[in-house]
C-alpha cells in the first residue's frame, strides 16, 4: 500500500476539496504550508510503517460501504518487500471482520482462501484500501493509500484463529 496524490490538484499541493475546506475555515494554504502527502511510498515512510504495531486497514465493500478495522499488535505488522510495495501480517476474524470480508470475498460473498492474486477488471490493479499505521507509544502516525495486490487468508499453526496477510502495492 503506498501513499499517493490525486491528480486534481491545485498549485500548492492540495486537493480541490482540502483547498476548499481550507478556503471556508479561512486558513491559509501558501507555499510555507506544503501538502505533506507523497507521491508513492518513499523509502524512509516504509521503513517507518516497519515499526508501527498497529495498521487500520479501511476498504469499500462489494455494495461500496466503508469499513476499517484495526490490525496488529506487535512492531513489525506492516514491512516493505519491495519498492512502493508493504506487505501487512496480521491475526484477523474472517468470520466477523467486514474489512477482511471486503477485501478477501468472492464474488458470492463467500471468503476465498489461500493466495489471491487481485485484478480489477478496467487493469488498475487490486482492490482500493487505506491504512493509518498507527504508534501510540511514541504518538505518531503514518497515512497510506494504495491496492491491495495479493492477498492470503490462512489458519494459524495452532488451529487457533486466522491469519491475513498481503502484498499491498501504491
Amino acid at each position: 500500500m503506498a501513499a499517493t496524490t490525486s491528480a486534481h490538484t491545485n498549485p500548492h499541493g492540495w486537493h480541490q476539496g482540502e483547498a476548499a475546506v481550507h478556503h471556508l475555515l479561512k486558513v491559509p494554504t501558501t507555499t510555507s504550508r506544503q501538502n505533506p502527502t507523497s507521491a508513492g511510498l518513499p523509502p524512509q515512510y516504509a521503513y517507518r510503517t516497519a515499526g508501527y504495531p498497529l495498521v487500520a486497514v479501511g476498504t469499500l465493500d462489494a455494495h461500496g460501504r466503508p469499513w476499517t478495522s484495526l490490525w496488529g499488535g506487535e512492531r513489525g505488522v506492516a514491512r516493505p518487500v519491495a519498492q512502493g510495495v508493504l506487505a501487512l501480517e496480521s491475526l484477523v476474524d474472517r468470520v466477523n471482520d467486514p474489512a477482511v470480508q471486503a477485501l478477501f470475498g468472492g464474488d458470492g460473498g463467500e471468503l476465498v482462501d489461500g493466495v489471491r492474486q487481485l485484478q480489477e477488471q478496467d487493469g488498475s490493479g487490486g482492490k482500493m484500501m487505506s491504512g493509518l499505521g498507527i504508534d501510540l507509544e511514541a504518538r505518531t502516525r503514518l497515512k497510506l493509500a494504495g491496492r491491495m495486490a495479493v492477498g492470503d487468508l490462512e489458519g494459524r499453526p495452532d488451529g487457533d484463529g486466522d491469519e491475513g496477510g498481503g502484498g499491498l502495492r501504491g
